[in-house]
């Protein structure tokens, strides 16, 4: 796995999977495509997320968007880190995620294959498809974020404490948006 690659050695891992009944390049496409905030629960936490932006800096605060893909994930600060066409895509961020605000730092790919700044958190994110065969695959996701030193990591246990059911509540809303976009593409043929 692509993961394994950009992050071998990391604080916290979170793993989800489900099958999806359409084909793996299908619901490879679906990853890209779909909306990812399709549920009022995901718009609600993004929503939630956005509050201490728009009220510390309400000028360059922005109202999220009505849908969520990867591709809107991907302006929004997270950059795409790797990619095996057809089977996995990792993408990535750094910042201080337990700050209310502020906390993204810009950075490109080969800065995952670098040495973290003290007082940073490196997490990165990928969507996997597996075939399971001609009309069936498995989709999974995992999150894993690397702290750079003892202090981040204590800030980021901390924040995860909290942060964290939620966060693989959203993971797995996501990978149910990504198999009905990819399940109704099937169902039209």
């Amino acid at each position: 796995m692509l993961i394994d690659d950009v992050l071998p050695h990391y604080h916290v891992s979170e793993y989800h999977e489900l099958a999806v009944s359409a084909p793996s390049e299908r619901t490879y496409g679906a990853i890209w495509s779909a909306d990812l905030a399709t549920s009022l629960v995901v718009k609600g936490l993004l929503a939630l997320r956005s509050i201490p932006v728009a009220l510390s800096a309400p000028r360059s605060f922005r109202f999220p968007r009505v849908s969520l893909t990867l591709r809107e994930i991907l302006r929004q600060g997270f950059c795409l880190v790797a990619e095996n066409p057809g089977r996995e895509v990792v993408v990535g961020v750094v910042g201080r995620f337990w700050r209310p605000s502020g906390n993204i730092v810009p950075s490109q790919p080969g800065d995952f294959h670098e040495p973290l700044s003290a007082g940073l958190a490196r997490a990165v994110w990928n969507f996997a498809v597996r075939e399971r065969g001609p009309r069936s695959s498995l989709l999974s996701t995992e999150t894993r974020v690397l702290c750079a030193d003892d202090r981040s990591l204590r800030r980021f246990r901390r924040y995860w404490r909290l942060v964290g059911p939620l966060s693989g509540f959203v993971r797995v809303l996501m990978l149910r948006s990504i198999r009905v976009a990819a399940e109704r593409v099937d169902e039209a043929e």
